[in-house]
């Protein structure tokens, strides 16, 4: 298994949605190139630490927003996320020669300006996700019709990574009663996103939630979203993929600042609510968080510990959040006992 590590910039947050998840709560709407480009020194710093730590095989450079191509913007600041990007791979081959690197971009695809993400995209070599939501997301049909004018423009230049969506209880409702949802990314990726759970209390999936998603998910067959193909590649062949997320790898730079957790971007959130204690924010957060998930659900002692997909702990150690049965623990009964379910997956394989 490929070893990576990941370094994720938060470019600024001003952003032209308001989405029901979202944690960020895009107050500001100042836009500094300068910044960006001043971003390369703590990049490249925080790339040769984890490289002496990790000594990965890959190193995955991304960036989000807020949204970082609205229409608003001018093509300077394109050309400052181009030079960040021209600048952080020049250093890793001229310093890492035997490792590989890749761009990923983070986008909502709510815009008209398409063609100039296009040219931004093959000048750094990059791949971009763009993230859909059944709830919560649009304010309007000409939204989503953006998204999808620009999904389908990304896809046809074969610059798609993936699409990605949050589990949210009220999305997974449409997503369970609706599955040509989905099916609309049909040779596209799926990824998931677990709910960070924010004053909207109202939006966290249960157990339950979780498990019916991945049932409908499965039954339908969508083995183009990974976490599906993962949990089938598992199921039978054991643990392959780690049992926390790529946040584990994951350094996150925010206001000029490196941290080793996924949620420092979080303005609002009370981070003791997760860790139980808010000074984790400075250390490894992560490990600290699947451990206590660990605990909190009992894996050690699951009969298919050494089989599980991996999971977003924030979730799960929210100190609101009300375990019932465990949903992975349950679609793996569930593969079980129908077994179809891999000659089916397995014949996809071999076609």
């Amino acid at each position: 298994m490929t070893s990576n590590i990941a370094i994720d910039c938060v470019l600024l947050e001003k952003c032209n949605l308001n989405c029901l998840h979202c944690f960020q709560n895009h107050t500001s709407n100042i836009v500094n190139e300068n910044y960006i480009r001043n971003l390369p020194s703590l990049v490249k710093n925080t790339i040769r630490a984890e490289v002496e730590k990790k000594n990965p095989d890959l190193i995955m450079l991304s960036m989000r927003g807020g949204e970082l191509f609205l229409d608003c913007f001018p093509d300077s600041l394109i050309e400052s996320y181009a030079y960040l990007a021209k600048e952080v791979r020049h250093f890793v081959a001229q310093s890492y020669p035997d490792k590989e690197m890749t761009v990923h971009i983070m986008s909502n695809g709510v815009y008209k300006k398409v063609d100039r993400v296009i040219e931004f995209l093959k000048e750094v070599g990059g791949k971009i996700t763009l993230s859909f939501d059944a709830f919560g997301r649009y304010q309007n049909e000409s939204q989503y019709n953006l998204f999808y004018s620009s999904y389908k423009r990304f896809k046809d230049e074969g610059l798609i990574k993936n699409i990605a969506i949050t589990l949210t209880k009220q999305s997974i409702e449409k997503y369970i009663s609706d599955a040509s949802i989905l099916r609309q990314f049909d040779g596209s990726e799926i990824d998931l996103n677990y709910y960070v759970p924010t004053a909207k209390e109202g939006s966290v999936p249960s157990d339950k939630d979780l498990f019916d998603f991945y049932k409908a998910m499965v039954d339908n067959e969508f083995y183009n979203c990974i976490y599906v193909r993962n949990l089938l590649e598992n199921h039978r062949n054991g643990n392959k993929i780690s049992i926390s997320c790529n946040c584990a790898n994951t350094t996150v730079i925010f206001n000029n600042r490196a941290y080793r957790t996924c949620n420092i971007y979080v303005p609002d959130l009370d981070l003791s609510d997760f860790y139980g204690d808010s000074k984790f924010c400075e250390q490894d957060a992560v490990k600290v968080i699947t451990h206590k998930g660990l605990k909190k659900r009992n894996c050690y002692l699951c009969p298919y510990f050494g089989n599980c997909t991996y999971y977003c702990w924030m979730m799960l150690c929210y100190k609101g959040y009300e375990m019932g049965e465990c949903p992975h623990q349950k679609i793996h009964q569930y593969v079980n006992h129908n077994p179809h379910i891999m000659e089916n997956y397995i014949k996809w394989l071999n076609q």
